[in-house]
């Protein structure tokens, strides 16, 4: 992440495109992909969107699930565990909301679905 700021004027931070291009492109789509498949997954980019304090927006919370599965690969292939859904779910940098992630209710899900739904059938016209 880059700050786009000049003199008094703040920007938004932005993604600095630095690193393998194909690489980034390539887990993005994972990130998509495994966000559609693994419940564990889904259920961590609706708290990512859905959460009271500083929601991200979509596409951000993807970049942060690419991140968390980039982690979750690495720790799996350097200290040889086995894939653990639950603990990859309590292993946030916040672990007093951790418990959060796993009761989202089905309400909310539900809400988000809709949003998303609604949201592309808006752009359709």
């Amino acid at each position: 992440m880059v700050a786009c700021s000049s003199g008094k004027h703040k920007g938004e931070a932005q993604i600095s495109h630095r690193g393998r291009k194909r690489f980034r492109y390539w887990l993005f789509h994972a990130a998509k992909s495994v966000i559609s498949h693994a419940e564990e997954f889904k259920e961590l980019h609706v708290y990512y969107t859905m959460r009271q304090e500083n929601p991200l927006k979509k596409m951000q919370s993807l970049i942060v699930i690419a991140c968390k599965m980039l982690r979750v690969i690495y720790t799996i292939l350097t200290k040889e565990t086995a894939y653990n859904p639950k603990k990859m779910l309590t292993d946030n940098k916040t672990s007093c909301k951790a418990g959060s992630i796993v009761s989202i209710s089905r309400a909310n899900r539900q809400s988000y679905n809709s949003r998303l739904l609604l949201g592309s059938r808006n752009s359709e016209f």
